[in-house]
């Protein structure tokens, strides 16, 4: 899901004029009298600007405090600060930022010009440069409101969600509850993968300001990391319908959407937007994930570009100029292509490249290190590199034409009966006790910080599985906690069959060597699922509810020949998983 880049804690305006204490139309009324005698007076252009300004006549209040202020030498502080708070309420940020500039000259401890270039910093998208300008502000105000929430959100920008956190929990707490602290607050716990305790200040943040649009978003991001896209759906519908062109509430709208499968409706409300010129990168990826959902790859490759321009994409994107379309090249290139994204995406990209490798024999593919002697033992006649290498130029600077892996989705339908991988010859799977028949190798959760606790079932709901004990089970999880393994190791006591010495993370060789030793493997989303079907072994894959484009929503999956989908029947539904897979286990042994 997107997240708001939150409106800012701006404080509005300065009022320290002589008149701020009359009533704006008697203010108005008597700057219109003075100026009738003297029409370039300073002082009564001054006094009819703040008094539209208190009347709220913003656009009107404009012309004539900017009279004053190229009549002045020094034009005082309050002046600048009222012209630059009309500034930033017509949306001339730009125009506002030089007068606060201005006011630090004078008066460097400024705290309105000190929060309010921080918040101008935020949205042109210079967190560091807002921290600087929030730290000076909170050095002489410790208490202002509005610079903790900017600060917060700077360093939420920054990757320092823990500090953001600590930040703005004293003004949670204190009451009475406000809607900006709370929803800030909730996006970044949602980010940081706690997802319920995001929701409950997401809800708290809506009883304080039931039209909070960041409370909104924050809720619909809430409810769909928990794997409740049905819930989430009437808070996205809300939060659009509160303004129609807020790009991110029409795209957390457009997931919702196709998370539940209305891939028709939301590719409707991308149409929207392209025909009002509200389109945005992001909105453009979520038009090829849509497509992609909908099983039009080839339709859905040119728009899928647009993940080069959404801030925190994954990959070497960077380093090599992107070619000017997604089409195939001439059969005589010499293509590159580079993987991007996790290694799970290179995998499942992967499965479209025997044609592109008929089409181009002489192709070189450069993927994460681990992945690069799988690749190359599938396809012995391309050159496969790892970053590493291509990182020094090797076997990489006589290409002719660099692509994103990606791209291969226009260039070819994916090859799902066929296997993408293959173990070296040298592979070998890691020791384990053997079973006295079939096993299933076992990886049960997903370290995804937005997604991961949706993709994992509990523990206790795997304890369910194989009930008759009829299979043994070989663990293959990375970084699986002790007590989790305890627990598993008692629930399939005597079946319960560890490898030894297996880094699954590194090791994705002998991962896939200890995996093809076992029956079948059972795995939710995450790299385990993909390495082990694009080997060709049996993989059954545990989905949450409204999964990701990647699987689709039926049972088997486009890019893997032995691939068999369990998802869940209803939101955070593991046990009906769970009891999906006890009868194929029945089924597979008869």
């Amino acid at each position: 899901m997107a997240t708001r880049a939150q409106s800012s804690s701006l404080k509005a305006m300065s009022t320290s004029t002589s008149t701020s204490t009359l009533a704006p139309a008697a203010i108005i009324q008597a700057a219109r009298e003075r100026l009738a005698v003297v029409p370039d007076d300073p002082g009564a252009l001054i006094q009819l600007g703040t008094g539209l300004l208190l009347a709220g006549e913003v656009a009107q209040a404009i012309p004539p405090l900017e009279l004053a202020v190229a009549q002045l030498t020094a034009p005082p502080v309050g002046v600048l600060l009222n012209l630059g708070a009309a500034y930033l309420m017509t949306d001339a940020n730009e125009r506002a930022q030089p007068l606060y500039q201005r006011v630090l000259a004078r008066d460097p401890a400024n705290i309105n010009a000190l929060n309010n270039l921080g918040a101008l910093a935020l949205e042109a998208d210079s967190p560091e440069r807002a921290q600087r300008y929030l730290a000076r502000c909170l050095a002489v105000a410790p208490q202002h409101r509005d610079a903790i929430i900017n600060l917060a959100r700077a360093e939420r920008a920054l990757g320092r969600r823990g500090d953001a956190i600590a930040r703005l929990l004293p003004l949670a707490n204190q009451p009475p509850d406000r809607a900006d602290v709370l929803a800030e607050l909730a996006i970044i716990l949602v980010q940081e993968g706690s997802n319920a305790y995001g929701l409950a200040a997401a809800e708290r943040a809506i009883r304080a300001d039931p039209a909070h649009r960041g409370a909104l978003e924050a809720i619909v991001i809430a409810q769909a990391g928990l794997g409740r896209a049905d819930l989430a759906l009437p808070h996205a519908r809300r939060a659009l319908s509160l303004d129609s062109t807020d790009a991110v509430a029409r795209g957390n709208l457009v997931m919702v959407l196709q998370a539940l499968g209305h891939i028709g409706e939301a590719l409707t409300l991308l149409d929207e937007a392209d025909a009002a010129g509200n389109n945005t990168p992001a909105l453009t990826q979520l038009r090829a994930v849509c497509l992609f959902t909908a099983g039009r790859y080839r339709d859905g490759t040119a728009p899928y570009r647009a993940r080069f321009a959404v801030p925190g994409t994954h990959g070497v994107a960077t380093k090599y100029p992107l070619p000017p379309d997604t089409t195939p090249p001439p059969p005589s290139t010499r293509v590159g292509l580079w993987g991007e994204q996790g290694v799970g995406d290179q995998i499942m990209f992967c499965s479209c490249l025997p044609p592109v490798i008929a089409r181009h024999p002489t192709l070189a593919v450069a993927v994460d290190g681990r992945l690069a002697p799988l690749l190359q033992a599938r396809h012995p006649t391309i050159a496969v590199l790892s970053y590493e290498q291509i990182a020094t130029g090797d076997g990489w600077s006589d290409r002719d034409y660099l692509a994103p892996l990606g791209d291969v989705l226009g260039w070819a339908d994916p090859v799902g009966k066929t296997s993408a991988l293959a173990l070296p010859a040298s592979a070998k799977a890691a020791p384990h006790r053997p079973a006295v028949g079939p096993t299933v190798a076992l990886s049960w959760a997903s370290y995804s910080p937005r997604y991961g606790q949706r993709k994992s079932p509990p523990v206790a709901a795997l304890a369910k599985l194989d009930p008759a004990g009829a299979f043994g089970w070989l663990p293959v999880q990375h970084a699986a906690p002790r007590a989790e393994l305890d627990q598993l190791a008692r629930a399939f006591a005597g079946r319960w069959r560890p490898p030894t010495g297996l880094d699954p993370h590194q090791d994705l060789v002998g991962l896939g060597a200890t995996m093809a030793a076992a029956t079948l493997v059972l795995s939710v989303s995450n790299v385990t699922a993909h390495l082990a079907a694009a080997l060709g072994l049996e993989t059954w894959i545990m989905l949450a509810h409204g999964s990701d484009w990647r699987w689709g929503h039926g049972e088997t999956a486009p890019w893997y020949p032995r691939v068999r989908l369990f998802r869940q029947p209803a939101p955070g539904d593991w046990d009906g998983v769970m009891a999906a897979i006890n009868q194929a286990l029945i089924e597979r042994l008869s």
